[in-house]
């Protein structure tokens, strides 16, 4: 860690184009849409909205949606939380219903395919969604990575 202090904070334009990706997923959520294209959102922090990236939050929009029709009532989005000083982040979404939660992570990367299983971010996500409600007892995963055309879930 004290390698890493020193050390300049440089993102790259696939982590930024990433990150305004996720704007588009949150403002598609709470507008409580499944299709981000009616948003005529042209462009977020100065990049493009493309159509590949409106059919890719499309596709986490409508797999939260089923899932709320089915189970849920409710669906917190950017939900922050801290464990300690080192181990934080932001749900992308979660739902509670009972004892149980369902945290669901968008990945609009098109490199490698990320693994629900044993995936140490969502341990730590699940982690803060138990930690947000003390009746949680279990937490389901899901990773939606739609430039894979894959939906995982454990």
């Amino acid at each position: 860690m004290a390698l890493c202090l020193d050390a300049p904070d440089v993102s790259s334009k696939f982590a930024a184009e990433g990150t305004a990706a996720h704007k588009l997923c949150e403002i598609g959520l709470k507008a409580g849409v499944t299709d981000v294209g009616l948003c005529d959102k042209k462009s977020i922090d100065g990049f493009e909205v493309t159509e590949e990236m409106v059919e890719s939050v499309n596709i986490y929009l409508e797999t939260i949606k089923a899932d709320l029709e089915k189970k849920y009532s409710k669906v917190e989005v950017e939900k922050q939380f801290k464990l300690t000083t080192n181990i934080w982040g932001t749900v992308d979404a979660v739902l509670v219903v009972g004892d149980k939660a369902y945290v669901y992570d968008f990945k609009y990367g098109a490199g490698v395919v990320v693994e629900v299983e044993d995936n140490p971010q969502l341990m730590i996500y699940a982690l803060g969604a138990i930690k947000r409600r003390t009746k949680v007892k279990t937490v389901d995963l899901v990773i939606v990575q739609p430039r894979h055309t894959a939906v995982q879930g454990m």
